[in-house]
């Protein structure tokens, strides 16, 4: 049978696979397969949290420059 219901996880091989592999399972193994697509979704979650955690220092540090930046501005009379 092939069900391949997880195509759009190109970008994503690993996760991908692990989705192909309990999609095979469903049938005739479906607790290991439920099993497998709760590791699936815990590496997501991680990568979700990963992800923005690093989206939320990046927004931090460019705050931090334009706050230099505008404060540098401001002791050489340029903003007035």
């Amino acid at each position: 049978m092939n069900l391949i219901n997880f195509h759009f996880f190109q970008e994503w091989p690993e996760i991908k696979q692990e989705c192909t592999n309990a999609e095979t399972h469903v049938y005739k193994q479906p607790r290991f397969a439920v099993i497998l697509c709760r590791g699936v979704f815990e590496k997501m979650l991680h990568s979700i949290k990963k992800n923005q955690k690093a989206q939320a220092e990046q927004s931090i540090e460019k705050a931090e420059e334009l706050l230099y930046s505008l404060l540098g501005r401001a002791f050489k009379g340029e903003l007035m």
